[in-house]
């Protein structure tokens, strides 16, 4: 085995989507977050394809999906040996993948939906039927991401959530994508200050 050594990224669905295309087989560990919000996980690879995945208490394709939506985290890939014996060509792991606008515009992002032999994401709900509402009084929650060395955007997000706003209309209050939004949010999720819960579909 040839453990890298641990680096960092900005969008962690980019490296998993990487060792899916290399074909990779190994173990990814992946962390982020300090203290009560860090969070800590692995992804089992196969020749490309995800076998086993936890994170915290998810398992199986809760977990993968749930990794998928993270930004900021840090990793490292141990490889194991392919079932011919010959160790696969290594991954660039010091550097995100997506480190260019180049780059940005050809991220294999769309290739995680394909599903795998394994495990397989499910379809995220649309943005539009997800609404954040706060669990936390508003002094409360403000010290809660102070606390917890969350961004000036988290707390901008936090205050524009009203309990009629779907993640949908946060998106472009907030400038930016609307993964990065999403990822915002489950971070505040993990805080315990906000909850999102999923409206029904409207009657036909």
């Amino acid at each position: 085995m040839a453990q890298q050594r641990e680096a960092s990224t900005d969008r962690l669905v980019g490296i998993i989507a990487a060792i899916k295309l290399e074909r990779k087989s190994g173990q990814l560990r992946v962390r982020r977050g300090e203290g009560l919000t860090s969070e800590e996980g692995a992804l089992t690879f196969v020749q490309g394809q995800v076998t086993q995945a936890h994170v915290g208490r998810r398992n199986g394709s809760d977990a993968l999906n749930w990794l998928s939506t993270w930004g900021q985290a840090h990793y490292t890939f141990t490889s194991t040996l392919a079932p011919d014996g010959e160790e696969g060509i290594s991954l660039a792991l010091s550097e995100s993948p997506v480190s260019s606008p180049e780059r940005a515009r050809t991220d294999p992002l769309p290739d995680m939906r394909v599903h795998t032999d394994k495990l397989e994401l499910t379809p995220s709900l649309p943005s539009d039927r997800e609404v954040p509402y706060t669990s936390a009084e508003l002094t409360e929650a403000l010290a809660g991401i102070e606390r917890a060395g969350l961004s000036r955007s988290h707390r901008r997000l936090y205050l524009l959530i009203d309990g009629h706003r779907s993640i949908h209309d946060l998106v472009p209050l907030v400038g930016r994508k609307a993964e990065e939004v999403r990822s915002m949010l489950h971070d505040l999720e993990w805080l315990g200050i906000i909850r999102i819960v999923n409206l029904p579909p409207p009657d036909s």
